[in-house]
């Protein structure tokens, strides 16, 4: 099962430290649990993609258009963040590239 983290629960400090941990740490069911993400959306496209939207994030959208956010709403958005927040983000994005 994929550990989802939640700074409104854990709290941002703790969210940053778990993200620090090297790729190598990863436990294989982790990896594993990811691949079957993955080849899903290869597979079934955008009926995985709502699906997952839905359990991971908790919002339902009947369409993948319902997903899509244009720029003016991205940057509207990111105004809006705590700069610890963003930082935050920031780091994780780094971590997945």
């Amino acid at each position: 099962m994929i550990r989802v983290l939640d700074a409104r629960t854990l709290g941002l400090d703790r969210v940053v430290v778990a993200l620090a941990r090297p790729p190598a740490a990863v436990r294989p069911e982790i990896h594993r649990a990811v691949d079957g993400i993955l080849a899903d959306v290869r597979t079934r496209g955008d009926a995985a993609l709502l699906e997952l939207t839905a359990r991971f994030d908790g919002f339902t959208a009947a369409t993948a258009t319902e997903l899509v956010i244009t720029p003016d709403e991205f940057e509207t958005a990111e105004r809006q963040l705590a700069p610890d927040v963003r930082a935050a983000l920031a780091y994780a994005a780094e971590r997945i590239e």
